[in-house]
Order: C-alpha cells, then sequence, then structure tokens
C-alpha cells in the first residue's frame, strides 16, 4: 500500500515538473511578459487576430473621429466623399487584424481600476463583422519617457503596452487616409509625343503662358524634332527636353501635402481668390486639369481644384514649375523655315539691301539669284543652313524699341502660300539686338550673328556665276 502511494505521489510530481517546465517555456517564448525585465520582453506577441474578410466596419475616436465601411467589398469613409489611399488602408486593415503588445502590464485589471482606465482613455478603436462588435481597443495612456502605449481591449482583463509604430496605423486620421493624388498624369504619359494637347497659365500681372501641341501639319513642316509650339507671349518652338524636364516631370510628382479646409469662407487667406490666384490648366488626350494655386507659406503652397470648394497644400519645390520664365521653355533659333519652302527672302540694312529668290532648276536643284543675279545653288544653301538657320537668340527682350528704327529687317516669303514673316532686329547696345518677330514678340540677339550672316551673303554675290 505504502509502494503505490509512494509510486503515485512520484507520478504527480512528475507531472507537475514537466507542467511547470511547459508553462515556463510557454510564457517565456510564447506569451508576452510581465514586464519583469528586457530579457523577458517580446517585442513582436501577437495578442490578438481577426480574418480581414470578417471586418466589414472600423471605427476611430482620436483627435479625428470617422467610420469606415466595407460594402461590396470596397471601403469608404461614412459620410464624406473622400477617395483613400490604397496604401495606408491597407496599413490600416493590417493593423486592426493582427494587434501586436510589446509585453503585458497587468494580468488582471480588477472592475474598479478598469472603470477609471476607461474614463482616461484618450483614444478608441472598434472592429466590427457582420454580427457586431468583434472588439474594442481602448488606448489609456502613453509614456512620457518611453513613447508607448497603454491599451485594454474589450472583454479582457489584461492591460498591454504596444509600441507606438503598432498603434499609429490604428489611429490615421481621414486626411492621412485620403490619396493624395488629384490627377492621373504620370511622367510616362506626359513625355509620350503630343500627348499634351495644352497647357495654359495666367499668373496674376504677368502675361498667358499658352503652349500646345503641334499640328500634323506642322510637324510635317517642321525644322525639328520639338512637338510643341508656345503661342504666349512668344510664338515660337518648345524646347521638348527643356519643357519636360522643367514642367512636366514636376507636374506629374505634383501630390497633396495637407489637406487643409473643406468648405473655406475666406479664400484671401491663401490668396485664392480669383483676383489674386494662378489659374493653371492642363489638357491631355485623356483629362482636362483645371487647378488654382495661391500663397506660399513654410515651403508650402495653397491649391484648389477647380470645381471643388476644398483647400489642400503642395509642396512648393514641387511646384516651382508656376514661377518658370516662358523664355527659358524655347528653342534658342529664329525658326527660319527650310529653304525649299522658301520662295523669297528680303534683307534690308544699313550696309546694304538684298532681295533673294529660290526657284526650282532641273531634277529638284533649286536654283537662287541675288539682287537679279545668278548665283552658285550650292553655295547659296550652304549660305542660309549656315548663316540664317543658326541665328541664336540670347535671352528676351530687356529694353523698348517703341520709338526706334530697325537697322536690319528681314522678310521671308513662303512658296506655298504666299504667306510672309519679318524680323527686325532694333540696335540695343554696340552688341546686342533687340529682335522682333513680325512686331510682336522681343529677344536679344548679338549682332556679330547678323553681321556675320551679311558679310557671308556679300561674299557670296561678289563671286556670283553669271554664266547660270
Amino acid at each position: 500500500m505504502r509502494k503505490r502511494i509512494l509510486t503515485a505521489a512520484l507520478v504527480v510530481l512528475a507531472l507537475l515538473a514537466v507542467g511547470g517546465i511547459c508553462w515556463w517555456v510557454w510564457s517565456v517564448f510564447f506569451y508576452p511578459s510581465n514586464g519583469g525585465g528586457d530579457g523577458q520582453i517580446d517585442i513582436s506577441t501577437v495578442f490578438h487576430r481577426v480574418e480581414l474578410e470578417d471586418i466589414q466596419e472600423i471605427s476611430v475616436k482620436s483627435t479625428d473621429s470617422y467610420t469606415l465601411k466595407k460594402i461590396n467589398g470596397v471601403w469608404s469613409v461614412e459620410g464624406q466623399q473622400v477617395a483613400l489611399s490604397e496604401e495606408r488602408l491597407n496599413a490600416l486593415l493590417e493593423a486592426v487584424a493582427t494587434l501586436h503588445a510589446h509585453r503585458v502590464l497587468e494580468n488582471r485589471v480588477k472592475r474598479s481600476e478598469r472603470e477609471e482606465l476607461e474614463r482616461r482613455e484618450s483614444g478608441r478603436v472598434t472592429v466590427s463583422g457582420k454580427n457586431g462588435v468583434i472588439y474594442t481597443l481602448l488606448i489609456v495612456g502613453v509614456s512620457e519617457e518611453t513613447g508607448n502605449y497603454t491599451v485594454l481591449l474589450s472583454e479582457k482583463n489584461r492591460l498591454y503596452e504596444m509600441y507606438e509604430e503598432s498603434i499609429r496605423p490604428l489611429l490615421q486620421s481621414v486626411n492621412e487616409l485620403r490619396d493624395r493624388r488629384f490627377h492621373s498624369m504620370s511622367w510616362e504619359r506626359l513625355k509620350q509625343e503630343r500627348y499634351l494637347k495644352s497647357f495654359q497659365l495666367q499668373r496674376p500681372d504677368k502675361p498667358l503662358l499658352s503652349i500646345r501641341a503641334k499640328t500634323d501639319e506642322e510637324m510635317r513642316r517642321s525644322n525639328s524634332t520639338h512637338t510643341h509650339f508656345m503661342q504666349s507671349p512668344y510664338m515660337r518652338e518648345v524646347d521638348t527636353e527643356k519643357f519636360g524636364q522643367q514642367v512636366l516631370v514636376t507636374l506629374s510628382m505634383l501630390t497633396v501635402k495637407n489637406f487643409v479646409e473643406k468648405e473655406p469662407s475666406d479664400l484671401s487667406i491663401y490668396g485664392l481668390t480669383p483676383e489674386e490666384r494662378t489659374v493653371l490648366q492642363v489638357v491631355t488626350e485623356d483629362q482636362t486639369l483645371i487647378l488654382y494655386a495661391g500663397k506660399v507659406q513654410s515651403g508650402e503652397r495653397y491649391m484648389q481644384k477647380e470645381g471643388e470648394s476644398e483647400i489642400f497644400t503642395v509642396e512648393q519645390e514641387t511646384a516651382s514649375f508656376l514661377n518658370i520664365d516662358p523664355f527659358f521653355l524655347l528653342e534658342a533659333s529664329l525658326d527660319m523655315p527650310k529653304l525649299e519652302e522658301i520662295s523669297r527672302i528680303e534683307i534690308r540694312g544699313k550696309t546694304g539691301n538684298y532681295d533673294i529668290s529660290f526657284t526650282e532648276a532641273q531634277e529638284g536643284k533649286i536654283s537662287g539669284r541675288v539682287n537679279g543675279q545668278s548665283v552658285d545653288s550650292t553655295r547659296l544653301s550652304e549660305w542660309y543652313i549656315s548663316a540664317m538657320m543658326a541665328l541664336k537668340v540670347t535671352g528676351v527682350l530687356a529694353a523698348s524699341t517703341a520709338e526706334m528704327t530697325p537697322e536690319v529687317t528681314i522678310t521671308t516669303t513662303y512658296k506655298r502660300t504666299g504667306n510672309q514673316h519679318t524680323v527686325y532686329f532694333y540696335p540695343v547696345n554696340d552688341l546686342q539686338y533687340a529682335v522682333y518677330i513680325n512686331q510682336e514678340h522681343g529677344f536679344s540677339l548679338e549682332k556679330k550673328q547678323i553681321e556675320q550672316a551679311i558679310q557671308m551673303l556679300k561674299d557670296l554675290y561678289r563671286h556670283h556665276d553669271s554664266s547660270v
């Protein structure tokens, strides 16, 4: 009998020992520690898990209060027409589906203690499914020393500690959850040939900047591969590379920095009254975007989308193209036409007048005459290409020419249409001309370019081929 009792006692002791070891292993490696020391902390212990497909509603109450609802598989903010960021929404869903504890602060919270903690709550996240509330997470405190949060879970008597990184996705405001792109113009699309149909920028007290895609006919007749033409303030070709790098690439990156006010009562605070604002209109093959830009404050620019009242900001660095000098988007040449498109060029200047005519000779070759005398067509072509088509402007006009007389004029007549355009060269100083195309738009150009072009023409005329 004694032997049986002793055997039974040994068996019980053995079972208790095995149970104790199992409990120790589980508590150390699989369960949040109760704060005994750094060595006991399990950094990423899951203390509550929910299947994502079971979640139908998430209510957040903190500095911002809102409810997310899933309807027909799509999440939206109840009572608000806002587009949600897929990335930030997924971060919230993952956070509410799997709660991670840093450690257990207290295994058993008394009812009186719980009531006191609930009165001190600073945030609440309620997750619901088809059959009602799945759980409510109460945020009841934050450590000033560590920044970690103290939380309670509904129907649980344990007090948990969570890292700030685990709490942050749960308490995102509606503005943080919103999609910050307000257009679908990617850089890959914008750099496609003539995908951009037009670009207009109207700034207070400045002339309209207007750029459009060339027509098919203009592309066929163009001397270059540039695909856009500036209509205002200058009538010139736009340099495709400059336009892309200085405007289009930053336009594609334009996103909301902060959402400011949904229904503003005073637009003057933001510099967005009709008299103050800058108006940007961009038309592509797919869409039309119209934005109003206002004041710059703390590195951000206030904006408003046409047809919407809400005020938001963008990074001023990204929106810097709104201050672009139109000249720096231009192709630097004078856009002289191809030789085969011209029937006549008239040059009038203080050193002489030259009347140059072009006709088609045999086998498609061009025959030329200067002041009525035949000249070598090959040399005349070389002169036009190397001297006239190579004329480069160096800047915008910096001086008034209202009371001045042009020193040189060059008038070109087009063969197919008979249309003409005249370039006027006004002396600004000993080194520069002010250049006007059709007396509408002014640029500066080095005098030596015109002087060299006329000298080359003189040399060609002196050695004309009188036998032709």
